[in-house]
């Protein structure tokens, strides 16, 4: 787990782990190899849709895994703690690397179609702040009769 941790940190995103220990009953029933790392909890199949395989390979590799799998159709890359050897086919090379990932854009809630309409409770939208609330004293929302309330952790009093 320590070494996923490093390569989760080096690579500074998530990692979308498909398979990790298996009982020697569910290793045979999913077809794994009978000597799979898998059965003695340091092999871990992860998911290539937010990864480059080649970065994803080279990260691996220099925070201490040593077996490297390649499952190009079915979108994952099984690696281990060794002994060091590949298996599988290559994923072949992107023509284009991944685009930067950029942290997502604030929603500006005072122009969202979220806070439109009304009700007795008013309106809410929950975002990566917290929650914002719009309250209002009239069946319908009316901007001289309503008022705001921004809650980043509680919504007490809205």
């Amino acid at each position: 787990m320590d070494k996923l941790q490093a390569l989760r940190d080096r690579l500074g995103k998530p990692l979308i782990v498909r398979s990790a220990y298996r009982s020697p009953e569910h290793n045979r029933a999913v077809g794994g190899a009978p000597g799979s790392k898998h059965m003695q909890g340091t092999a871990f199949d992860i998911a290539m849709s937010n990864h480059d395989p080649a970065a994803f390979e080279a990260a691996a590799r220099a925070v201490g895994f040593l077996g490297f799998g390649y499952y190009p159709r079915s979108g994952f890359m099984p690696i281990d703690l060794g002994p060091a050897r590949p298996w599988g086919d290559a994923f072949p090379a992107r023509p284009v690397p991944f685009a930067p990932e950029l942290p997502p854009a604030r929603e500006v809630l005072s122009e969202s179609r979220t806070l439109r309409g009304g009700g007795a409770a008013g309106n809410a939208t929950v975002g990566a702040a917290g929650v914002e609330c719009y309250r209002t004293s009239s069946p319908k929302p009316s901007p001289r009769s309503s008022h705001w309330c921004r809650i980043s952790t509680l919504c007490a009093g809205c």
